[in-house]
């Protein structure tokens, strides 16, 4: 694989693998538009053709906090491990007490959705008493 190019505010890594790896395992998984995360086919679509996957795991960003560009994950999916909720859970939601829902693509209407919602519901078990 050749030197890494500088990252700047473009795709770092699709469909599991960095842009700029051409060899046959990445060239196949654009193709096929298989996530590594998921172990199935990429989930985000693009809008103007949805059978088309974007597969976009990373993107070069560079905050006012940083000196400069950096790879920044923003799939979903290359989170959804399980010692990552239950770190979450730990760490931020130790007074539900374990008892966490986690709800996926939750649609904020026109804003688009959000990947994760922790969900606590009531004592019966119908109605949210928090989310997060």
């Amino acid at each position: 694989m050749p030197n890494e190019p500088p990252i700047s505010k473009i795709p770092t890594a699709i469909f599991g693998y960095p842009c700029i790896d051409h060899g046959n395992d990445a060239r196949n998984a654009l193709i096929t538009q298989h996530c590594p995360f998921l172990n199935d086919t990429c989930k985000k679509p693009r809008k103007s053709e949805p059978h088309i996957k974007i597969g976009v795991c990373s993107v070069g960003y560079k905050g006012k906090f940083l000196d400069a560009f950096r790879p920044i994950v923003i799939c979903p999916h290359r989170f959804h491990k399980d010692e990552i909720f239950r770190a979450i859970e730990r760490l931020y939601l130790s007074e539900w007490n374990g008892e966490v829902d986690w709800v996926s693509e939750v649609s904020i209407g026109v804003g688009g959705s959000v990947d994760y919602v922790a969900a606590k519901l009531d004592a019966a078990r119908e109605n949210i008493d928090e989310f997060l």
